[in-house]
C-alpha cells in the first residue's frame, strides 16, 4: 500500500507515473504481488492539482479513479502508527483527518511520503 499525501503537480505527476510502473513492469516480475497493491492519494484541499483550471483536475481526477487509484480529498493525513492488531501481530495505520484508517495488515509495507 502506498498512500501519498499532496494533490499538486509532482504528487500527480509521480503516481501516475508509479501506477505505470506498476501495472506495465511491476506487475509482470511479480504477478503474485500485483493484487496486494493499492495506491492512495490523500489532499487536504478541495481537489487536485489547484493551481489548474477546474475542467483539467475534474479530467485528471476521472482518469485516476478509472484507474481505480483512491483519491481523497478535504483529508490530511494526521498520524501514522504502529500496533498491534486483534490477533496481537503488527499492523500499520495511517490516520486521516476524516476520521478514517488505511491499514495494513498483512506482510506488505506501506509507505507514506508526505511533499511540502
Amino acid at each position: 500500500m502506498l498512500i501519498y499525501s499532496k494533490g499538486g503537480p509532482t504528487a500527480c505527476e509521480f503516481i501516475s507515473e508509479l501506477y505505470d510502473f506498476l501495472e506495465s513492469d511491476v506487475s509482470k516480475w511479480y504477478p503474485d504481488l500485483h493484487s496486494h497493491i493499492k495506491l492512495t492519494l490523500v489532499e487536504a484541499g478541495d481537489s487536485l492539482l489547484s493551481s489548474f483550471d477546474k475542467a483539467l483536475s475534474d479530467y485528471y481526477l476521472e482518469g485516476l479513479l478509472k484507474k481505480k487509484i483512491d483519491v481523497r480529498t478535504q483529508t490530511a493525513v494526521t498520524a501514522v502508527e504502529a500496533r498491534p492488531d486483534d490477533h496481537g501481530e503488527d499492523m500499520t495505520a495511517a490516520l486521516l483527518s476524516d476520521g478514517s484508517e488505511l491499514v495494513r495488515f498483512d506482510s506488505t509495507r506501506m509507505s507514506v511520503f508526505l511533499c511540502a
